[in-house]
Formats: structure tokens, C-alpha cells, sequence
């Protein structure tokens, strides 16, 4: 006689509503809030429940599962979030000149451009390098110039 026994995780939908979820970068999402627990199974039925009970909450768009406290995240403004835009593109290898134009094309004067890059840069600009052949600038973790491939080993 065979004896077949295991455990599984059996999960229910305890509330639902609409929220900010940072994987997917949108607003009024349709999200689940629920509880999951392990069971003991004998011949794939559940017996008794084994540990305490997990909550969480699970994004409908994406699947993504976070903690209760993803319900709290305000969404970033338009400020964070061109700043996180312009970050990223400096952290990439972008040049100062390049973004700065990038933000003329959106919209914004030359000297709003070079005022917003040196508030996010910093205004000593002490992290940055030049290429001594094209005169881009860059971040100091960045190894090279895109335009002309030159190393910043100077």
C-alpha cells in the first residue's frame, strides 16, 4: 500500500481595488489583495494547515506580488520622474550636451536645460570629465565618449 503525502500552498482572494504599482509605472491598476498558506496533504488533499498565513498583494496587469505596504507608494511626479529620466541617460553615457539638447527638443529653453542639468549634476559639476578632442562632458563613471570613442584615461 502506498502512502501519498505532501503539501501545498492553497491561496484566496481577500479584497481587491486599484492602485500605483511600481512595475508596471501606472496608475489605477486593478490589484487582488490575498492570503496564501500551506496545507498537509494526504492523496493531494488538504488535512490540515502547516505555519501561518502569508498576505500579499498581486497586480492584475503584470502578476507582480508585493508586500501590503505597496498600497501606501505615492506615484512619482513629472518632476521625479524626468529626473530619473535624465539620470538614467547620464548614468548610460550620455553627454551633458546630449541631454541638454534632448531637453531643448521637449520643450525647454537652452539656459532651463543647463540650469536643470547642473541642479541634477550638482553646481560644481565635480563629478564630470571633458573630452579633451570633441569637448563633451560626462559623468566620472563614464570610461568614454560616444562621439568619438576617446577613453577618459586623462
Amino acid at each position: 500500500m502506498f502512502i501519498i503525502y505532501g503539501s501545498r500552498a492553497l491561496t484566496k482572494k481577500i479584497n481587491e481595488g486599484q492602485f500605483y504599482c511600481p512595475n508596471c509605472d501606472d496608475v489605477d491598476i486593478d490589484y487582488e489583495h490575498k492570503t496564501s498558506r500551506q496545507w498537509f496533504t494526504l492523496y493531494w488533499i488538504p488535512i490540515f494547515p502547516v505555519g501561518s498565513a502569508i498576505e500579499f498583494i498581486e497586480c492584475c496587469e503584470c502578476k507582480q506580488t508585493f508586500q501590503e505596504s505597496v498600497l501606501d507608494i505615492e506615484p512619482p511626479t513629472a518632476e521625479e520622474r524626468l529626473a530619473s529620466e535624465y539620470d538614467d541617460k547620464l548614468d548610460r553615457g550620455y553627454s551633458l550636451e546630449a541631454c541638454q539638447e534632448s531637453l531643448v527638443d521637449d520643450g525647454m529653453t537652452q539656459d532651463q536645460a543647463r540650469d536643470y542639468l547642473e541642479k541634477l549634476v550638482g553646481k560644481d559639476m565635480k563629478y564630470v570629465w571633458k573630452c579633451k578632442d570633441c569637448g563633451e562632458r560626462y559623468l566620472e563613471e563614464v570610461v568614454k565618449c560616444k562621439p568619438c570613442s576617446k577613453r577618459n584615461d586623462y
